[in-house]
């Protein structure tokens, strides 16, 4: 009876000291295969299912090569400010020899700055911040949005308020900042049209300040109740000949 107790207890330990080894093993294992499935898909010109095969592997590993990896995969896609959060990221957690293997880490990491803009906007509790026809926020928003820099449109929006928009050109590399004031809709009936001309009135808007790398320029733009035209960004290439360049480092 005690001999066999003591073998049960020694398998019971057995197990306990094998599983996580083996577990760490079966991780690393698929790890490696979503890396391979996102080489390949980066290779072949598909960044998004490469992007997908990466995550699913640095969710696994935690391997600091595959920021770098990730950050490439979204290059190619043109999303430029998650890009650089993935290469600064890469940056922090590499050892220096791995750092060593990316000798245009640091061009990389200028031309991404370069392509996004910091974005500040102040405005009422609630309201919807949109760029593009893409939700950035919902003031009050903290710290700034870094986007894509270049034309677009800047929507605020509220339940019963008239919506705010501005057409910019977010400056590369630098920061735009914009105060915000919201007018409620006139009530149906006489106060409607005296509403709307107080609406109309260049000075009825709060200034619009613009921080441009380098400088710093104020605007004042006249602001009405029409439509918002389109705005447009245009894709950008990264230069180079980087794209598809990944750490295949295990």
């Amino acid at each position: 009876m005690t001999s066999r107790l003591a073998w049960t207890t020694l398998i019971a330990v057995s197990l306990a000291l094998t599983s996580p080894a083996r577990a760490e093993d079966e991780a690393a294992s698929r790890a490696a295969r979503w890396k391979r499935d996102g080489d390949a898909a980066m290779e072949s010109g598909r960044p998004a299912e490469a992007l997908a095969a990466y995550r699913e592997a640095h969710a696994l590993s935690k391997e600091p090569a595959l920021l770098y990896n990730m950050g490439r995969a979204r290059m190619a896609l043109t999303d430029y400010p998650r890009a650089l959060d993935d290469l600064e990221a890469f940056e922090r957690e590499a050892t220096p020899e791995l750092r060593d293997r990316v000798r245009g880490l640091p061009r990389i990491l200028e031309e991404l700055r370069g392509k996004v803009t910091r974005v500040t906007v102040r405005c009422p509790r609630g309201a919807l911040v949109r760029l593009r026809d893409r939700t950035i926020g919902t003031c009050p928003i903290d710290a700034p949005v870094v986007v894509v820099a270049g034309r677009g449109t800047i929507e605020v929006l509220q339940d019963d308020h008239v919506p705010w928009r501005r057409d910019v050109d977010l400056p590369g590399g630098g920061d735009a900042a914009y105060n915000v004031t919201l007018v409620r809709r006139a009530p149906a009936g006489g106060d409607e049209a005296r509403s709307s001309g107080l609406v109309s009135q260049w000075w009825f808007w709060a200034g619009v300040a613009v921080v441009l790398a380098g400088g710093v320029a104020v605007a004042v733009a006249a602001t009405t109740e029409a439509e918002p035209r389109a705005g447009t960004v245009p894709p950008g290439v990264v230069a180079g000949g980087l794209r598809g360049a990944t750490l295949a480092l295990w």
